[in-house]
């Protein structure tokens, strides 16, 4: 799986390096992207795309992380499975 962004009709691939697959999910008005990755051992992570740079998310102790939207003061939401496989909401800054 692989992310993508539209703009000005021009696909550009979002892909979170050396992961295994990335989905991009959110956008705010600023071109800030929230998202999940998978990394070559298969553990799904958060990220935040913004000014060019990638920045994973984990929830602490979380065997997964995935964010699926971000405003555009930076709070992301999504959600995250705990220890014990029960998923979660989750928001931050």
């Amino acid at each position: 799986m692989n992310g993508f962004l539209l703009s000005g009709g021009v696909f550009t691939p979002i892909n979170f390096p050396l992961a295994s697959s990335t989905g991009a999910v959110g956008i705010n008005d600023t071109g800030d992207i929230a998202g999940f990755y998978t990394d070559t051992a298969g553990k799904t992570h958060g990220f935040v795309y913004a000014d060019g740079a990638f920045s994973t998310v984990d929830v602490a102790g979380a065997s997964a992380t995935e964010l699926t939207r971000i405003k555009n003061w930076g709070q992301v939401t999504g959600i995250y499975t705990d220890a014990l496989g029960e998923e979660h909401g989750l928001t931050g800054q």
